[in-house]
């Protein structure tokens, strides 16, 4: 089992570091995911396509997220 709790930790203090860091925040969206706080995952993502609208694996992350809510 990987540990999503010391991923999160980890993507949150690279954040702190660098608030603009969108791959952070692709990480964060993962783990959050991983572990079922949709709320969280949601976040993440917006903060994530936010920073780099082009990023391919926002789209690719927001359609997982839509395939996972409903």
């Amino acid at each position: 089992m990987k540990d999503f709790k010391k991923a999160i930790e980890e993507s949150e203090n690279a954040l702190k570091i660098n608030p603009k860091f969108a791959r952070a925040y692709q990480r964060l969206f993962k783990c959050y995911l991983s572990v079922g706080d949709f709320n969280n995952a949601k976040v993440a993502l917006s903060k994530s396509q936010e920073i780099d609208p082009t990023d391919a694996n926002n789209a690719k992350d927001a359609k997982l997220l839509e395939s996972v809510l409903t």
